[in-house]
């Protein structure tokens, strides 16, 4: 209090962990939400819903340097929770965000869709900083994190694969560090 010295350090430090536990409280109440709320089902514009969460992401992220395609059929419609399934989106979109690699001249996210024999097949690549393949395995247990550097609570891809299981769906992963990341989620419907 008395010391005014480096105070611009300390308020950054503050907002930092203020954004943290924010974060944690929203992984906390959608972890809630998904376990108890009944499943409503009504059909779901992909393209569209991928616009909203990518467009309410980068805001909160504060405009990052990364571009972000969305290649998916504006056509496409799903039949599934629509609020699960912006949680899914959020929490892999947001994941990609955290750990682009900031050192690659374009970074990028790239989400596409496809139906496949009625099921919904959604992809979320990056060339972000990718995965060790030795935590592939464990990436979606609660509270991992493959290192001590890890941006996160360790509850998001926790997060995807319980609310996946809700609605029958299933998610994949493919990584390699250094080169990037994609997620294959499967929907019915």
């Amino acid at each position: 209090k008395l010391d005014h010295t480096g105070i611009d350090h300390y308020l950054d430090m503050m907002k930092t962990k203020i954004h943290d536990l924010e974060d944690f409280i929203k992984e906390i109440i959608s972890y809630s939400r998904n376990a108890r709320m009944e499943i409503r089902k009504h059909p779901v514009n992909l393209k569209q819903t991928i616009d909203e969460v990518t467009e309410a992401l980068t805001f909160s992220v504060g405009n990052p340097d990364i571009r972000i395609e969305n290649t998916v059929p504006p056509d496409l419609i799903v039949h599934t929770d629509g609020m699960r399934l912006k949680i899914v989106l959020s929490n892999l979109i947001d994941n990609s965000l955290k750990y682009r690699d900031e050192k690659k001249e374009q970074p990028f996210i790239r989400i596409e869709a496809a139906e496949r024999d009625d099921v919904k097949v959604i992809m979320v690549m990056d060339n972000g900083v990718g995965i060790d393949q030795l935590y592939l395995d464990k990436i979606f247990q609660m509270f991992f994190r493959a290192s001590e550097q890890s941006k996160g609570s360790g509850l998001g891809l926790y997060i995807v694969k319980e609310t996946l299981n809700k609605i029958n769906g299933s998610i994949q992963v493919e990584s390699s560090l250094g080169a990037g990341t994609t997620f294959m989620v499967k929907i019915p419907g």
